[in-house]
C-alpha cells in the first residue's frame, strides 16, 4: 500500500467517524460521554467549515454531515 492508499484509508476512517457521530446523535448518545466528546472533537472542525454552505439549504435538517461524507467520498474516488 503506497502513500495514496494510506491517505484513502485515512479518509475512509474519517467517514466512519462522521457516521458514528451522526448515529450517536440520532440515538441520543450523551454528548458528555468520552466517546461522543472524541467524535465531536474529531469532526467539529470540518463541520464548522461546511456549516455556512449547509445552512443555505432550506429545511429543518442539518445537511452538514451529508455534505462532509459526500466530499470525503469524492476525495477518496479521485485519490
Amino acid at each position: 500500500m503506497g502513500i495514496l492508499g494510506l491517505v484513502s484509508f485515512a479518509v475512509w476512517v474519517y467517514e466512519l467517524i462522521v457516521i458514528a457521530r451522526v448515529v450517536g446523535s440520532w440515538f441520543g448518545a450523551d454528548p458528555r460521554k468520552p466517546l461522543m466528546k472524541a467524535l465531536t472533537a474529531a469532526t467539529e472542525p470540518v463541520f464548522q467549515l461546511v456549516r455556512p454552505v449547509a445552512r443555505k439549504i432550506p429545511g429543518p435538517i442539518d445537511w452538514t454531515p451529508a455534505i462532509v461524507i459526500l466530499g470525503l467520498g469524492l476525495l477518496r474516488h479521485f485519490i
